[in-house]
């Protein structure tokens, strides 16, 4: 699974540094493999921070109806969280697979969500 946090600006001013971009969107994204997430309908995916309990994000899956891609709803919380913890599990259903946990190591976003903010 990759996770992408994406700005909402889709060009650059002049002069201006790419590390800049305030981000915006969070994007889930899974190769090989099918998210569990219906098309025009919401779903919802398990995410911990660090230690702490467990939360629920409503996603939604891409307007094309790829379904090897989610948008996490509230996407600025999701991201205020990134920057306020080192580790996170996201645990997502997934179409003939079952749930699945997948961890990523966060830790120094926040000095470089900071600078962007």
């Amino acid at each position: 699974m990759e996770l992408i946090l994406r700005s909402k600006w889709t060009k650059l001013q002049k002069g201006q540094d790419i590390n800049t971009l305030k981000p915006a969107d969070v994007l889930l994204t899974i190769k090989p493999g099918q998210f569990n997430c219906i098309l025009y309908e919401e779903c919802s995916i398990s995410v911990k921070f660090d230690d702490g309990k467990i939360l629920r994000y409503k996603a939604r899956t891409s307007s094309d109806g790829s379904s090897d891609v989610i948008f996490i709803r509230n996407g600025a919380s999701f991201i205020k969280n990134v920057g306020a913890h080192k580790k996170l599990i996201i645990e997502s259903g997934f179409y003939q697979g079952g749930n699945r946990q997948f961890y990523f190591d966060i830790e120094g976003y926040k000095e470089k969500l900071n600078q962007n903010m």
